[in-house]
């Protein structure tokens, strides 16, 4: 959220940035909530020229549903972000397909923003709405299996 605060602030009002922060500390420069509502949300990805996320599967398929290659800054845990290093292994993963943009530097950020000047369609691609859907519903299964402890044969697993 700092990275993108100081891009905002040294657009000076000429790029608008919603930050949702939860319970981090809230941006200076750009506007923010501490939560949005499941519609307030959904208004802002339709809204966006480009969306900045950690690696939440949630947004992620919400923007490439969308349209929208999202840029992916993963939580860290050397930085007390996260517990481990899932957030980074998944986002790199991703980043293969073409389906995302991964930033570990502020600077790859900036970089990133900086083209929304030249192209305000930079961050866009055809809807994948059937993948999405297709990935939102394998994510759900491996999620219960996991929860449930059941192996893919439909074995159970020992916890």
């Amino acid at each position: 959220m700092r990275w993108v605060d100081a891009w905002a602030a040294e657009r000076s009002g000429s790029a608008r940035c919603l930050v949702q922060c939860g319970t981090s500390r809230p941006p200076t420069h750009a506007e923010w909530s501490p939560y949005l509502s499941h519609h307030e949300l959904q208004s802002a990805l339709d809204d966006a020229s480009a969306v900045v996320s950690h690696a939440g599967p949630g947004t992620i398929i919400e923007c490439r549903r969308r349209g929208i290659v999202p840029i992916v800054v993963p939580r860290r845990p050397e930085l007390g972000e996260h517990v481990d290093e899932h957030q980074v292994r998944f986002s790199h993963r991703l980043a293969v397909s073409g389906g995302i943009l991964v930033c570990e530097e502020e600077s790859e950020l900036r970089s990133h923003l900086d083209r929304l000047s030249d192209d305000s369609s930079a961050f866009r691609t055809p809807p994948d709405g059937a993948a999405s859907t297709e990935t939102a519903d394998r994510f759900a299964e491996l999620v219960t299996m996991l929860v449930e402890g059941r192996a893919r044969d439909g074995s159970w697993v020992s916890r």
